[in-house]
Order: C-alpha cells, then structure tokens, then sequence
C-alpha cells in the first residue's frame, strides 16, 4: 500500500505598507520565490491603506512571479474588514503558519490565531533595539507608541526572529522566552546583485551628471531615521572641497518636500538629485562611486547589503546592524551618527584614496557571498517552520 503524500506546510507572510515599502518587501517577495515548493506553499498578504495611489507591490508580485500574493484595503488603522478578509484567507489557503512583519500584522496574527489554529512567527525587522538618537526623530511619539506595543505582542508568538542580534537584550525584557527568540540576518541574492559591467550611459546622461564626474549615492525611504538631513550637510561641507561629485538620492517618503527645500537653503540642490523609488536599484548602484548611509537607527539594512554585492565602497554611520554586517576599514567606513563634519570627512577620505576604495569593494563582495546568501537564510527559516509544525 503506498503512503499518501505528505501534506505542504501552508505559509502566510503579512505585512503593512504604504508606497513601496523598503527592504522587508524584497526579503518577504524573494523569500516567496525561494522557498522550497515541493514542501511549502508561499502566500503572502499585505495591508494597505485604501488612499494609497503609490502602492504597487502587486505589480512588482507579479512581475516576479510571486503566485499567491493578496491586498486588504484599510479604511482605519484598526480595520474589521481586514481582519475579516486575513481570516477568510487562513481559512481557504489552510495556513499553518502566520509570519507576521510589523506591529499591525502581529496584532491581527494574534487576534486570527483565536479563530484558526496556526503556529505564529514574527520578524522584528526595525531597529528595536536602539534609542540612540531616537528622541530626534520628528516622528518620535508615534514610533515609541509602535515600538512599545510590537514589544508587548511578541512573548504571545511561537517564534520571533531578529534581523540584528542587538535586538536580543530589549525583546528579552518584554517576557519573551530566549528559546523563542533566534537571530536570522538579511540576506541577498548575490546573482541578482552583481555588476553588470555595462553601466547605463544614457540613464547618466538624462540625469545631467556629467562623464568623469564622481557620484555619491543612498537608496532608501525619506524617512526621519535615515537622517537625509545629515547627509546634505556633509554634501554641502564636501563640496568646498570636491566641487565637481553629485549626490543622488533614490527613495521617497514623506520628508521629500523638506529634504528638496533644506537642500536649496543649504546651496547645494544643484549637485544633489532626488530620482524617486526604483524597484530595480542595480542600476542606481552603477552609478555610484560611494554608497552611503546615514541613519541614525538601523536594523540591518538591505541596501548596504545590496551596495556591498554591487561592489560600491560604502561608507556608514555606526548603526547597530550595520555593525554586525561590516567591519570598518575592511567592508565599509564607519562614522559616528549625527556628525556631519565626520560623514563627510569619511566620504572624502573614500573618495580620493583608490587603493581604500577598491580594496572596500572587493572584501564587501567577498563577505556578501560567504555571510549574507539568500538561499542560506531561506533554508536555515525553512527547517524553523519544520520544527515548529513537529513540536
């Protein structure tokens, strides 16, 4: 008699956005395509708000060829209708594990898990860990309200991973059992994020910077923790020096029309371009002579991961997850956070010594693709579901 065929672990990976999100979605997208499909079907749900007109993450699903990929539409930030439509999707996908991404999607998972059964997972992306620098923020109260209940929701799920062992002293005070509790790094796909060894010479030109000129550049969300303002100040301060290096800037968010009016005041808008969000940031990455990051907190951060398998120089701020990424002087330079005159200091030094620039660049690959593999990371969660399903 044969044996029936063992029945897929059915995975639900949730998360809130608006726009087009930042690093969480590519791991959550990529994880879908990666996962091993002979023994897990991949679903992924995200909550939206229904005023959102910058929300694509569908089309960028699609076009990855992410099979299972569903919206809610938020009227509130405490939505019924949502969680009415999460719980019919537990339901018709028989998902045996919810994986939680964020404040909202850990409540909801707790909530749907009183009328599913289902093992609850969750992965504390943001910087957790860190107060450094956090009151500067201009957005302070609301984050500390986030972070405060995300905190108080963990000790409730079967397993919470950390982008970022930093993360570890904070989450254990909130009653979480350190058994629950397992460090899983972001990773990359090395093969996508690779020089191509053909940089788009048009791309350069229809942004005005001209042939020879040096290139300073930072992906990310215009958001209060990435610090742009920091980094415009050290523009202005390196461009007395280099008159003639452009910085771009390749995100948006809701600091945009302040960071594009502080860049006017500080007089250097005529060398700093702001191109906007781009699903495909290789390109970008090709344009930079340095990669840049000017956080004040960090978990750790898919965009120095990516600068470092495209072979940009990178020079940081000594975030927590950057930390635990990098060395410095060897995969990348780190400045204190907040420290302008030293942000730029860093970038000039990176900037006119070629033998640190590309020394920087090879070691970054070279850790990228010993340390950072996505299949690695995918395997190593897949075996965690595994466990879980048994216990």
């Amino acid at each position: 008699m044969s044996e029936s065929p063992k029945k897929k672990i059915n995975v639900l990976d949730v998360r809130s956005c608006r726009g087009g999100g930042g690093g969480p979605e590519k791991t959550i997208l990529f994880s879908a395509l990666e996962t091993d499909r002979e023994h897990f079907d991949m679903h992924v749900a995200y909550l939206k708000s229904k005023d959102d007109p910058e929300f694509d993450l569908h089309e960028r699903a699609k076009k990855l060829g992410v099979e299972s990929f569903h919206t809610f539409d938020e009227r509130f930030k405490f939505d019924i209708g949502a969680i009415r439509g999460l719980l019919k999707l537990c339901r018709e996908k028989q998902i045996d594990i919810f994986h939680a991404h964020c404040y909202k999607s850990d409540l909801y998972g707790l909530i749907l898990s009183r009328y599913h059964k289902m093992k609850l997972v969750t992965t504390a992306h943001g910087p957790l860990a860190s107060f450094r620098f956090f009151w500067a923020s201009k957005n302070w109260r609301v984050r500390y309200l986030y972070d405060q209940l995300d905190l108080r929701l963990l000790k409730y799920y079967d397993l919470v991973l950390m982008v970022s062992d930093t993360m570890r002293d904070i989450i254990s005070r909130y009653k979480v059992d350190p058994k629950r509790m397992m460090w899983i790094r972001n990773a990359i796909d090395s093969k996508f994020f690779r020089r191509s060894g053909n940089p788009d010479l048009e791309f350069r030109a229809k942004l005005g910077i001209p042939p020879g000129a040096r290139v300073i550049g930072a992906v990310g969300r215009l958001n209060g923790e990435k610090d742009y303002p920091n980094l415009l100040r050290a523009a202005k301060i390196l461009l007395q020096k280099q008159p003639d290096t452009y910085f771009v800037i390749a995100g948006k968010g809701e600091l945009e029309q302040e960071l594009k009016a502080l860049s006017n005041e500080l007089g250097v808008s005529h060398r700093v371009i702001f191109m906007g969000h781009f699903h495909d940031v290789r390109k970008v990455f090709e344009l930079m002579d340095i990669y840049v990051l000017s956080s004040t907190r960090e978990g750790l951060p898919n965009t120095v991961l990516e600068a470092m398998a495209m072979e940009v120089p990178i020079v940081s701020t000594d975030v927590d997850g950057v930390k635990e990424a990098v060395t410095d002087q060897r995969e990348a330079l780190l400045v204190p956070a907040q420290d302008s005159p030293a942000l730029a200091a860093g970038l000039l030094r990176v900037l006119e010594d070629d033998e640190l620039r590309h020394r920087l660049a090879r070691q970054a690959r070279a850790t990228v693709e010993s340390d950072f593999s996505f299949a690695h990371r995918t395997r190593t969660i897949e075996n965690l579901y595994r466990k879980l399903m048994t216990a």
